[in-house]
């Protein structure tokens, strides 16, 4: 990595990152495989959910976070918005919805507060939720859609590290909250939007 010159290549038991995909090695053909299958659901259009299985310990946070998604984020057809964690909650949680959307609106120049993004989230109504989350999303793409005249519009991508953790008795009622909401957005599939997981 050019701003890690002498990273070890081994960090130890802690997930490699996006930083750290230029050491990310070994797993080339998985991450086409998994560029592939993300592509053949995007063409049919279903289902918008992929999931990473293996053994614990396998290294699939690391094949998320330094293999696929730095490479998603080279990649015309998909928008990857954030890696969400389900622990301490994954809406407003520190790797909640709120704080790691937020970065993404302050690099394209239309700051938003993780505290902001949660109160449009968490509005009273579950339909003014679906439509408040919908939104953000559709927001959330459309700062950086390409501008090629041939490219069609790209597909947002959320990911979730850790997925178990959303059916941990710890922030129940959060993760069933963002279920509900993700479950809604993606069954309405409101104004195009073309969300995957």
């Amino acid at each position: 990595a050019k701003d890690k010159p002498n990273v070890e290549p081994y960090p130890g038991l802690s997930a490699l990152g996006d930083g750290d995909a230029g050491i990310f090695f070994g797993r080339d053909g998985d991450i086409m495989s998994g560029l592939a299958k993300l592509q053949l659901v995007r063409r049919r259009g279903s289902p918008r959910l992929l999931v990473i299985e293996a053994a614990s310990g396998a290294g699939k946070s690391s094949y998320l976070r330094a293999g696929l998604w730095p490479r998603l984020k080279r990649n015309r057809d998909f928008v990857p918005l954030a890696i969400l964690r389900p622990a301490q909650g994954i809406l407003t949680g520190p790797d909640g919805l709120g704080f790691q959307l937020a970065p993404w609106f302050s690099r394209y120049g239309r700051p938003k507060t993780p505290g902001a993004i949660n109160a449009a989230v968490g509005g009273a109504g579950e339909a003014s939720s679906t439509e408040a989350f919908g939104a953000l999303i559709a927001e959330a793409t459309a700062v950086c859609a390409a501008t090629a005249p041939d490219a069609g519009p790209p597909a947002p991508l959320i990911a979730i590290d850790q997925g178990e953790e959303l059916f941990a008795t710890e922030d129940v009622q959060e993760s069933a909250r963002f279920l509900q909401l993700l479950a809604d957005l993606l069954k309405l599939g409101s104004d195009g939007l073309d969300l995957y997981v």
